[in-house]
């Protein structure tokens, strides 16, 4: 994948990311608060950062991922709350449970 960077305003820089010589995202980056504007949408819809905003954080020098960038799921203190659904329902029973006691019931992982 080959970065260019295309534009910067000393706060703001914009990248353009190539993928196999044919596609190509957009990034911008805001060197003030490592805020990430990406073409593809990808941490919006699926809440992780794509490959492309990666790539424009360790062009920059940035080697940690930013904290708004990291959801709580993510994190070890999420199961310290209550779990809720899409709707913003709270979600009782076996959805509560540790990740690693569900695993082991319904795949028989051994953690």
């Amino acid at each position: 994948m080959a970065i260019e960077e295309i534009a910067s305003d000393g706060t703001n820089a914009t990248f353009k990311l190539t993928e196999d010589g044919e596609k190509e995202s957009i990034v911008e980056f805001s060197c003030l608060d490592s805020n990430l504007e990406r073409s593809c949408k990808k941490y919006e819809s699926a809440g992780i950062l794509c490959v492309h905003a990666l790539k424009v954080l360790n062009a920059t020098n940035i080697f940690h991922i930013p904290a708004q960038y990291v959801l709580k799921r993510f994190t070890i203190c999420a199961k310290d709350s209550v779990a809720e659904d899409e709707h913003g329902q709270k979600v009782a029973g076996q959805m509560q449970q540790p990740m690693s006691l569900l695993l082991k019931k319904n795949f028989g992982c051994h953690l």
